[in-house]
């Protein structure tokens, strides 16, 4: 019996020591992991140049947009020519009344306004001058229909100019925002313009969400509001505007910190696989500094037991928004055929496909 009994003892203790152990290594892993987790000082200091590159940049109450035209929300063109429009719901029920207002003074000519890039080449005017006139009656009755017509087809979307405005103003500060970094600056000419041609239009998306409200599906931009179906009134087609509708409300539903959305913009802007990059090496290796620099923040500045997938849930949302970079090109050149006048040269750079 007394065997027994010193054998059991034995064996408690025995057990007692494994688990002591076991709790000893599952401490060190835990530390092993949390200074892992650390963020170093050149991430540290990456995130301080986006940080101050982004804030430099962008203004969320977008007191510098000005000198725009005003948005003209009539549907009543847009319906005729869009299928999407007539399905819609009613913009009068969606979009708050005059909450684009004019400017208070006369806006700029998008060709010719504050809003043209300075990074950009100056691309060749497209626009044909309009032959001379003749004495002849049957000529100028030509004349006139044409200008008839021409009137019509620029009406076709309404609000095509003032989103013009509106994206030519966007795109403008992320060309200041990515020239603010050294990393991008250290880069070729060519390579900059390929980068900022690809990622131009995912940024400005990434810096709308930002003021974008979950709650009531609109855009808060200051003292102006606007709703999907403005970009609708502006020619944009479902096959677009319905996926960047739910990237929008997937994306502001993580509640991303503002760190984060710099990490995300710069993601974007330092993708290696865009069409006609020379230093893909460098480039690549920025993009993996970017990445594991806001997985590193994440695991450092986030709690909760779902922080592990925020991460993931991120890079998901990029890369939808990759998806939407093509189609979004494709159907600017489509409204630029319909309504040549409104889309600005910034805008036509970035979706051209020459560098």
């Amino acid at each position: 019996m007394k065997k027994q009994y010193w054998y059991f003892c034995v064996l408690a203790v025995v057990m007692s020591e494994e688990k002591v152990q076991e709790r000893r290594i599952r401490i060190k892993k835990n530390k092993m992991r949390n200074s892992l987790m650390q963020l170093s000082s050149q991430q540290q200091e990456m995130i301080e140049e986006l940080l101050s590159g982004h804030r430099s940049t962008f203004d969320p109450a977008f007191s510098h947009f000005s000198g725009f035209r005003p948005m003209d929300r009539n549907t009543s063109s847009v319906s005729e020519y869009n299928q999407y429009a007539r399905e819609a719901c009613d913009p009068r029920n969606i979009c708050p009344e005059n909450t684009c207002t004019a400017a208070t003074e006369p806006a700029s000519h998008p060709r010719t306004s504050s809003y043209d890039c300075s990074f950009f080449p100056s691309s060749s005017s497209s626009s044909s001058s309009s032959s001379s006139s003749s004495s002849s009656s049957s000529l100028s009755h030509s004349h006139q229909k044409e200008d008839d017509e021409t009137d019509k087809r620029v009406s076709v979307f309404t609000a095509l100019p003032h989103v013009t405005d509106l994206s030519t103003y966007m795109i403008q500060n992320v060309i200041r925002f990515s020239k603010s970094l050294r990393f991008f600056r250290s880069l070729t000419i060519e390579d900059q313009i390929t980068l900022l041609k690809g990622a131009s239009f995912e940024m400005m998306q990434i810096r709308f969400n930002m003021v974008f409200n979950v709650n009531t599906s609109m855009w808060e931009c200051g003292p102006i509001t606007y709703c999907i179906d403005d970009a609708v009134r502006a020619g944009f087609q479902s096959v677009l505007v319905d996926p960047l509708f739910k990237f929008h409300h997937t994306l502001r539903k993580l509640d991303l910190q503002e760190e984060e959305y710099v990490l995300i913009q710069a993601i974007s802007l330092f993708s290696p696989d865009r069409p006609g990059v020379q230093q893909y090496d460098v480039i690549d290796d920025l993009h993996e500094n970017l990445g594991l620099a806001l997985k590193t923040w994440i695991d450092c500045k986030r709690t909760g037991p779902e922080k592990h997938l925020l991460y993931p849930k991120v890079m998901a949302c990029l890369t939808e928004m990759r998806t939407m970079t093509e189609e979004y090109s494709k159907q600017v050149l489509h409204i630029q055929d319909i309504q040549p006048d409104d889309i600005s040269p910034l805008i036509m750079e970035v979706v051209s496909k020459d560098v």
